[in-house]
């Protein structure tokens, strides 16, 4: 999931015709999102009376761009994604996957116990 993540975010870097237009793909289908789009099941279901509380300028796909459309925002918040926040969330599931493995004795294979 991380790396799919992480190219998702690098795809917009190059900012050139391609990259916008897959990224305006990707950033609606996100509007498709159970209970985060508003375009998504279950967005209906969030409401308080008659006023929905997901609506199209604070959905995922919002949340996503930084805004309406694909610009300088989402370029920024892509940018910051790949670079910082991604790299920071597989450093610290490495670190405790680092933590979770067991603190015995090490194999050193079985050439070394053959020999002795």
């Amino acid at each position: 999931m991380l790396t799919l993540l992480l190219s998702f975010t690098g795809y917009l870097l190059p900012w050139d015709q391609l990259s916008i237009w897959a990224i305006t793909v990707g950033s609606n289908m996100a509007r498709a999102t159970p209970f985060l789009g508003h375009e998504g099941p279950g967005a209906a279901l969030l409401r308080l009376g008659d006023v929905p509380l997901i609506h199209a300028y604070d959905d995922a796909r919002f949340a996503l761009l930084g805004g309406s459309f694909v610009g300088e925002g989402a370029l920024l918040r892509f940018y910051v994604l790949h670079c910082v926040g991604l790299p920071l969330v597989i450093a610290v599931l490495d670190g405790r996957a680092l933590l979770a493995r067991p603190q015995g004795r090490r194999n050193l294979g079985t050439a070394l116990e053959i020999e002795n």
